[in-house]
């Protein structure tokens, strides 16, 4: 799944390369922003979180006793150490993601996210077939996430990838903290 190491970075350069990378894409990226998918820090350039055209998610229809979990997944693989993986990222959502290798092969509903023990995961969204809904479809180590006390755990992936969709394959930038290396950014196939 992980295509290229991007490059190594100095902490100091992390953030505002990442920064950069972000800005670069959100114009293009929010080009790409149609229907359902959700490929960004707030879904969208502005990062608002708004939906104006959202028909599914109505006060009638989230007020009423039908609305709650709809699905559960497994645990997300723990850090080398046992520390247990949290998601400090946002998930991402692209709804049509054409899976050619591996254990589930098909087009799925996916929710992408990164967790703190340099992780990245593809979770299937609803029923497909066979696959149940929260099934890890794929995830692929990306850092060995280090140690940090001020936040409890491991430092790995902190903040929300992006996704491009307009690429061949379609593709998720992730920035990740490792315990020799310092910061790195990936793109991976998703």
């Amino acid at each position: 799944m992980r295509i290229h190491k991007l490059s190594t970075l100095h902490t100091l350069f992390a953030l505002p390369t990442m920064l950069t990378i972000t800005l670069a894409l959100s114009g293009h990226l929010y080009a790409q922003v149609t229907g359902t998918d959700w490929i960004m820090f707030g879904g969208e350039r502005q990062k608002t979180g708004w939906r104006s055209n959202e028909t599914t998610l109505t006060v009638a229809n989230v007020g009423g006793g039908g609305f709650g979990q709809v699905w559960q997944s497994p645990l997300f693989d723990a850090d080398p150490d046992g520390t247990a993986a949290h998601l400090f990222a946002d998930p991402l959502y692209v709804n049509e993601v054409a899976i050619s290798a591996g254990q589930f092969v098909g087009t799925f509903k996916v929710v992408l996210c990164g967790t703190t023990a340099g992780w990245v995961y593809a979770v299937n969204a609803v029923q497909n077939g066979s696959v149940a809904p929260g099934t890890i479809l794929w995830g692929t180590h990306l850092t060995t996430a280090a140690k940090n006390s001020g936040i409890g755990g491991d430092i790995g992936v902190l903040s929300t990838p992006a996704v491009d969709t307009s690429t061949s394959p379609p593709r998720m930038y992730v920035t990740s903290w490792d315990a020799t290396k310092g910061w790195e950014e990936f793109a991976v196939n998703i």
